[in-house]
């Protein structure tokens, strides 16, 4: 027959073992819900890492089209430049066509008046 208190000790030992078990069962669990967690990380930071190269992507055809029209635009402001270097010239022979046009009519004016005072 085993004693008693070898059968306590034993029964303590079990005990003590499976409260051992529950520890690393209750780890093993912790550490399984920290992995899935890790994994639903990875895969939103795959998500957020997709959607930025999309993003990405999206601002590098913006930066083409803006770059296009800014091409545009400086030959446009170029084409304006030549336009007005070659009206300038026009521009001050039709001011002094006006000028002479305004001397004729000063004239005639004049000459008018000094008709109208000769006939009186």
């Amino acid at each position: 027959m085993i004693p008693e208190t070898l059968l306590q000790k034993i029964g303590e030992k079990e005990q003590s073992i499976e409260e051992k078990e529950r520890s690393v069962d209750a780890k093993a669990k912790e550490a399984q819900d920290h992995a899935q967690a890790s994994t639903l990380s990875a895969a939103k930071a795959q998500e957020y890492l997709n959607s930025t190269n999309v993003t990405y992507g999206k601002i590098l055809d913006l930066s083409k089209v803006l770059e296009g029209n800014l091409n545009l635009t400086r030959a446009l402001v170029n084409e304006s430049k030549i336009s007005v270097n070659r009206s300038a010239p026009n521009a001050s022979i039709t001011e002094a066509h006006r000028n002479k046009t305004l001397a004729i009519c000063n004239n005639a004016l004049a000459l008018a008046r000094e008709v109208k005072a000769n006939a009186s």
